[in-house]
């Protein structure tokens, strides 16, 4: 049986501009079903990888693999209490991310610790960042271009992490948070980060906030675009508009790039609003055929020749 194609509607007319030889409109996409399995224990979390799905069970917390035909794979079950990176065994895990090799993984736990992990027939690793020293993490994701691991916190910043391997180590590079228009250059504690996600080249970073929208950042650091400004600022202390025709000005609860990064699909939060958000915005992008990396030492050679 085929499934169904998933097109996109529209409440008003959009025009999408297209180069020659490209389709109109935004592509369609299919969700066919394929098995299920069930887990006594429950889940809390899983991710999908190309050969297999991992998952961490609700009661007595354990690492399971399955293949994609809901068999157990060779390796055997962990326990979290069996790792020795762990800190606390009975903490549940929130969220797990890997990079495109599959073999490094972020672990993001409820009270907001983040362990950088390896997997290779056993679980290792360390815990590369916790609430004890900064805010509380609430979501993580790797950037496998460029070797970093992106850590959004409860105070709407992201701490950037530079992966090393043999032996696998992580090194604070610099941080992204909007920062006060008053001239001292402190940063301002927005909301809670909900979503992170890399173009797939590695070079933008889009960040949301439960509360205040979203920005796009480089690999550098540098702030492309956000919904926060300094109007935003003056009118409102904590920087979040409440009063806006775009939903998404006033929080998201996820985000995600379109495949090329051409598009950028936005699904509001509906905490500042009366009834629930039903509607998926979609963000227009250009990117730079002419240069790939848009540092200033790249600009200059290209200035120079």
């Amino acid at each position: 049986m085929v499934a169904p194609v998933l097109d996109f509607t529209f409440s008003n007319v959009h025009h999408h501009s297209r180069g020659p030889g490209e389709a109109e409109g935004i592509p369609g996409y299919y969700l066919r079903f394929n098995i299920s399995l069930e887990v006594e224990s429950g889940v809390d979390c899983g991710i999908g990888l190309k050969d297999e799905l991992v998952i961490c069970t609700n009661q007595n917390p354990t690492l399971m693999n399955f293949t994609w035909t809901a068999e157990k794979s060779v390796s055997k079950p962990f326990k979290l209490s069996d790792l020795d990176f762990y800190l606390n065994p009975s903490e549940p895990v929130l969220l797990i991310r890997s990079n495109k090799t599959e073999d490094i993984f972020g672990i993001l736990t409820e009270t907001g610790n983040v362990y950088l992990c390896e997997y290779n027939k056993k679980w290792t690793g360390y815990c590369i960042y916790s609430p004890a020293e900064c805010p509380p993490a609430t979501c993580i994701e790797f950037n496998p271009a460029f070797n970093i691991l992106a850590i959004g916190n409860l105070d709407g910043m992201v701490y950037h992490y530079e992966l090393k391997r043999e032996p696998l180590s992580a090194t604070l590079t610099h941080t992204s948070a909007i920062m006060k228009p008053d001239g001292r250059n402190t940063p301002m504690k927005i909301s809670a980060v909900t979503s992170l996600c890399w173009s797939s080249d590695g070079y933008a970073l889009a960040m949301s906030w439960i509360y205040g929208g979203f920005s796009i950042w480089s690999i550098y650091g540098c702030l492309l675009t956000s919904t926060i400004s300094e109007d935003t600022y003056v009118h409102a202390s904590d920087g979040i508009v409440h009063e806006t025709d775009e939903v998404f000005f006033t929080g998201v609860q996820e985000l995600w790039w379109a495949p090329g990064d051409y598009f950028l699909f936005i699904l509001p939060s509906s905490t500042l609003e009366k009834d629930i958000v039903l509607d998926i915005y979609v963000m227009e992008f250009a990117k730079s055929s002419i240069l790939t990396s848009l540092s200033n030492v790249r600009l200059i050679n290209v200035a120079t020749q």
